[in-house]
């Protein structure tokens, strides 16, 4: 029993004790120690803007000028934005020199046109006596508002005789027309008629006036054919029977009107 008590009141070993911790210095709210202020080091001065001028043209694709350039005062480094006007009669095609941010301290941008095209203008050659078109018709194109003058097409065998339209003028962008009228070359007098003539004997026909080679047909004497235009060529008259069948004015008698 004693030895039980003497167990039960004997006193524990001491836990030994731990100190405690030092908390870190707060540089917000304690000072630094003394001596490790640190210097403060000059800050870099900013690089000056450097000023720069940009040069913008305005040209046609041959080099020609369109209007007086534009000189934009602005800075190194900076954006760099144009407006593209509009050119009467030229159309916008391409820039040169042209970049995001100003690169250079003289900067030329170069704005280039083409010019506008015009509608054609359309050359008709037609036969005078017969409206035959004497070949295809010729276009001839350019630039709007440019002037043209047009050199009328040499057809053998043909003189000019009438013209509808203008051979000198400016380009626009409507289709203009020029319609050349041309004659035989040996045709001195034309005039419409209608009347009828008998053949006096065997006749020739021929394909036009005063031509060597007829037709292997040949109208029988006697018959009588109706006339629609008389055609004087040198000193002889040729009659038209219609289209291309012409016989001599002296191989018929004209008919009285009511016979």
């Amino acid at each position: 029993m004693f030895k039980f008590l003497q167990n039960l009141f004997q006193s524990k070993p001491a836990t030994p004790h731990q100190p405690e911790p030092t908390p870190a210095p707060n540089p917000e709210t304690e000072p630094p120690a003394s001596g490790s202020v640190p210097t403060p080091q000059p800050s870099k001065p900013p690089r000056p803007e450097r000023e720069a001028e940009v040069l913008v043209q305005f040209v046609t694709n041959q080099g020609k000028t369109l209007r007086p350039a534009v000189i934009m005062k602005t800075r190194l480094g900076a954006y760099l934005s144009l407006h593209i006007p509009v050119i009467p009669n030229y159309t916008f095609i391409t820039l040169t020199g042209l970049t995001t941010r100003v690169t250079s301290l003289n900067q030329v941008v170069q704005l280039v046109y083409a010019p506008t095209k015009a509608a054609p203008v359309a050359i008709y050659c037609f036969d005078y006596d017969t409206n035959r078109l004497l070949g295809a018709p010729h276009f001839i194109d350019g630039n709007r508002d440019e002037p043209y003058h047009i050199e009328l097409p040499h057809i053998p065998g043909y003189q000019l005789h009438l013209l509808a339209g203008d051979r000198n003028g400016n380009f626009t962008d409507t289709t203009q027309t020029l319609v050349a009228y041309y004659r035989h070359e040996h045709w001195r007098l034309v005039q419409p008629v209608y009347y009828r003539v008998r053949i006096k004997h065997r006749t020739a026909v021929y394909p036009k006036p005063h031509v060597a080679n007829p037709y292997p047909e040949a109208l029988p004497a006697g018959s009588v054919w109706k006339v629609f235009k008389e055609v004087q060529v040198h000193e002889h008259t040729w009659l038209s029977l219609g289209g291309n069948e012409w016989i001599q004015a002296t191989v018929a008698t004209r008919l009285p009107e009511n016979k």
